[in-house]
């Protein structure tokens, strides 16, 4: 009996211990995860929490300029016009070789331009309707050696064609024949220099009037003049006199005088270029060839 007794105190504390020990499920420490439970992937974004790296509305390329924003450097700038560019120049008595238009601007030609004369061009005009060049002459400078080369008399007698301002050269352009170009050049440098002038040489080339003579006025050479009535012309065109300068050759190439020169001749005539445009017109003698027939 106290066999059985001691043996059942024994078993009850075996059977206490073992309900206590840690290898029973039932006595597992709250929040320990069970066998076959779900377990979440903590490595995966939880795709219910707010990802603050993206943003949540459209964000501006600040690097690109926002074109609704006025540009500043344009500020109280406007457009240059010819009008008010020759104005600003005449209230700045800013010496110049006059203005031209190009490529939708403005050129302006300054004579001993700076920089501060560009700051105050750049601080007024918008800078893709004008443009600044340095230059050697004023236009007022060119017109005054125009003048000049007219009332010496040399382009009667050189026999130059003419002569240009031209604005974008900054220059006096003197149009005449080839061959009087090294005649030219000698004494019209030594009467007004040479740094304002440019010579434009040109050739021979065709004949600018082709003819027959049908009346010849009398008088000496320098005052003969010769009426012309060119083919297909109802009436005669042309006047022609001749100069001391004036060239006249035969047919065969020779050179002659005027009095080589019949009513009823076919004429070949080079003017000096300069044609008076009455009826008929009027102009001189450059070369005049007789034509054989």
């Amino acid at each position: 009996m106290a066999l059985r007794k001691g043996a059942f105190v024994l078993l009850a504390v075996l059977l206490l211990g073992g309900c206590s020990g840690e290898g029973s499920p039932a006595l597992q420490a709250p929040g320990a995860a069970g066998a076959g439970e779900f377990q979440p992937d903590e490595s995966q974004p939880d795709e219910s929490q707010h990802d603050e790296s993206q943003p949540d509305e459209f964000q501006p390329d600040e690097s690109q300029p926002d074109e609704s924003q006025p540009d500043e450097s344009n500020s109280g700038k406007f457009p240059a016009t010819p009008e008010d560019v020759i104005a600003y120049l005449q209230a700045q008595k800013l010496r110049n070789g006059d203005i031209y238009l190009e490529n939708a601007k403005v050129h302006i030609n300054i004579v001993g331009l700076t920089p501060e004369i560009m700051s105050g061009f750049a601080a007024k005009y918008t800078g893709d309707t004008y443009e600044l060049h340095n230059v050697e002459f004023t236009a007022a400078e060119l017109i005054a050696v125009q003048q000049e080369l007219a009332d010496s008399g040399l382009m009667a007698r050189l026999k130059l064609y003419g002569s240009t301002v031209d604005i974008i050269r900054n220059r006096l352009v003197i149009d005449l024949p080839d061959d009087a170009l090294e005649a030219a050049e000698a004494e019209i440098g030594e009467h007004l220099g040479s740094d304002m002038l440019l010579f434009a040489p040109t050739a021979l080339g065709e004949p600018h009037v082709t003819g027959t003579i049908v009346e010849i006025a009398s008088g000496s050479r320098e005052q003969a003049q010769i009426l012309i009535q060119e083919p297909g012309q109802p009436e005669p065109t042309y006047w022609f006199s001749f100069d001391e300068y004036s060239k006249i050759y035969e047919a065969d190439g020779r050179e002659t005088g005027a009095g080589g020169i019949r009513q009823g001749q076919q004429v070949k005539i080079w003017s000096t270029g300069t044609i008076n445009s009455s009826l008929p017109a009027q102009g001189t003698v450059r070369r005049l060839e007789l034509v054989e027939q």
